[in-house]
């Protein structure tokens, strides 16, 4: 058997990047299915990064507004008036857990937790 070779195509999602926080006007990054590239341009400087993919659990409050936690990172939690807006701050606030936690050299939790949901008749 020879060296596999991978057909699939990265693609720019440096415009479609903004809701994690890290998009600034001289950085491209490329995605992949299993981790992306992120560099700047003017320097030269890229760096290949793992994605980790985590289970985030949203609930609705009585009052309308809405909660998201992250089982895996128990500290990481969000609220907001909307889901959407929940889903952008939850997302913000991983981003900002893991970043604090290498930059303290701690290792970055891996995702363990799966969750599906059941239809059941009721």
């Amino acid at each position: 058997m020879g060296p596999r070779q991978d057909n699939r195509q990265s693609q720019d999602v440096s415009s479609s990047y903004e809701g994690y926080g890290h998009t600034q006007p001289s950085q491209t990054e490329q995605r992949c299915p299993s981790w992306h590239v992120q560099g700047n341009p003017q320097t030269g400087r890229y760096r290949k990064m793992n994605r980790i993919t985590y289970t985030v659990l949203f609930e609705q409050a009585p009052d309308g507004g809405w909660g998201a936690h992250v089982p895996d990172l128990p500290v990481v939690a969000a609220g907001a008036d909307t889901r959407e807006e929940t889903e952008q701050l939850i997302r913000e606030a991983i981003v900002l857990y893991i970043d604090d936690l290498k930059q303290r050299g701690l290792p970055v939790p891996p995702p363990q937790t799966h969750a599906f949901s059941v239809e059941i008749a009721a």
